[in-house]
């Protein structure tokens, strides 16, 4: 007896070495699959949902296939647990420090460096003010306001570094 899962829901069948190759209905999902020999030892160490590999070229096709499939009797030996994990992983992207000043020099008075390193609301503060009040005073504050922060800020929103 071998051990072969389906192609659709990677349920594992028992059956005997002369049914590889043949195509039969799960009787799980109820989808029709082609019976192959695993590559691996143990059926139970696949660990993507993928499809598996089509059965190799040796095996030639059926010269007649016929309307209907036949129904081979297999076993469920055992089930492959695909679920997602619990929490979602997470992927960062460093951002650039030198971006963020290039940003702070020629656009720092709308903020615009600050919605680069995810501090939204301290660039819609920045923006607003510019917007509110296009006059040389808050223009100058605001500009001594972004000269402080690219020198100050070391870290993205997230607390990641600015490499």
């Amino acid at each position: 007896m071998i051990t072969c899962p389906c192609n659709h829901c990677n349920n594992v069948f028992e059956l005997e070495p002369e049914h590889v190759g043949s195509k039969v209905i799960c009787p799980k999902c109820g989808m029709e699959t082609i019976l192959f020999r695993p590559t691996t030892p143990a059926v139970t160490q696949i660990r993507s949902a993928s499809p598996p590999p089509p059965p190799p070229a040796t095996v030639p096709p059926p010269a007649n296939p016929g309307p209907s499939i036949p129904q081979i009797p297999v076993a469920i030996n055992a089930q492959v647990n695909l679920t997602m994990p619990d929490r979602p992983i997470l992927i960062r992207t460093a951002k650039s420090r030198g971006i963020y000043i290039i940003l702070g020099i020629f656009l720092g008075a709308l903020g615009v460096h600050n919605f680069y390193a995810g501090y939204y609301a301290r660039g819609a503060v920045k923006l607003a003010l510019m917007v509110v009040f296009t006059n040389l005073l808050v223009g100058a504050f605001v500009a001594i306001w972004a000269i402080a922060e690219i020198i100050t800020t070391k870290t993205d929103a997230n607390g990641d570094p600015l490499v």
